[in-house]
């Protein structure tokens, strides 16, 4: 299926100039990817670096799918997670509103090893969008609903 490479670019969060020079470093013709592209190029773009452009879900990590969302509809996190998550969801930190590594261990008052820890799982998780040429981190719009869905379960075994 074609869609409009502008379209498809703005789903991966790239300028379509972007995602041409990057489909161009897999030795993809200009002409087959403007003005429309196939869905398997974008396959291909999140399958070359899935932890920045986001797993497509049922398939696995090794082949740049990935295990998005728990089938259960409920996300399971660690106590380091849920804590890192808790703290970026009252800071608001989605989307562009990134945060460093150093922050979060700051905001989330943990050792280094324990942000470390906990980041890794959330990035594994898709729960966290690390931002490219950094290491700063933030929310997954896209998951929105399930991350405020684990948050709230969280503040209310607090209780």
């Amino acid at each position: 299926m074609k869609r409009p490479t502008h379209e498809a670019a703005r789903d991966l969060g790239l300028h379509p100039a972007n995602l041409v020079i990057f489909l161009a470093g897999v030795g993809v013709a200009f002409e087959d990817v403007w003005p429309e592209i196939e869905s398997s190029w974008i396959d291909t773009v999140r399958a070359q670096d899935w932890q920045r452009f986001g797993q497509i879900p049922g398939g696995s990590p090794g082949t740049g799918m990935g295990e998005h969302s728990d089938p259960s509809g409920s996300l399971s996190l660690g106590d380091e997670a849920g804590l890192i998550v808790e703290k970026l969801w009252r800071h608001s930190k989605w989307g562009n509103a990134c945060v460093s590594l150093t922050t979060i261990q700051k905001i989330a008052h943990l050792p280094p090893d324990s942000v470390e820890t906990g980041v890794k799982e959330l990035l594994a998780k898709g729960v966290l969008v690390q931002h490219p040429h950094s290491d700063a981190c933030s929310l997954d719009t896209k998951r929105k609903a399930e991350i405020e869905q684990a948050v709230e379960q969280r503040l209310s075994k607090k209780e």
